[in-house]
């Protein structure tokens, strides 16, 4: 099976090292995409709140959950989540929100969006 990477999507700005994404975009040739308000300069898609599309047979649903840092987003897909560094299933719980743009208030409410989104619907 041959596969091509058609995407590459950064679920954050990262301030404690580089994301490989923007090499990918050059590299492979494939779209760089990240939150809207995301500050990198290179991203060639830039999603929003409520954006919907397929990874494959995939669907996902964008949703915003800024706290770790402004430009955080979260993949509601219709059996699961993918939540970057909003929430960790370990000792850690959620990612910082210390960092240059990080909100503990944001985060709280991006955590109790996230914890709920289950009842999202993905259509």
């Amino acid at each position: 099976m041959k596969l091509k990477l058609t995407h590459a999507i950064d679920m954050h700005t990262h301030a404690d090292h580089i994301s490989g994404a923007a090499s990918l975009k050059d590299q492979l040739g494939c779209e760089y995409v990240k939150y809207a308000n995301a500050p990198a300069r290179c991203v060639t898609f830039h999603l929003t709140d409520g954006f919907e599309c397929h990874l494959g047979n995939h669907r996902v649903k964008i949703l915003t959950t800024p706290g770790h840092t402004q430009d955080s987003i979260t993949l509601i897909f219709p059996d699961r989540i993918l939540t970057g560094d909003v929430l960790f299933l370990d000792d850690a719980g959620a990612g910082r929100d210390d960092l240059p743009g990080g909100d503990a208030g944001q985060h709280w409410d991006s955590l109790q969006l996230t914890r709920s989104s289950h009842s999202i619907p993905c259509s």
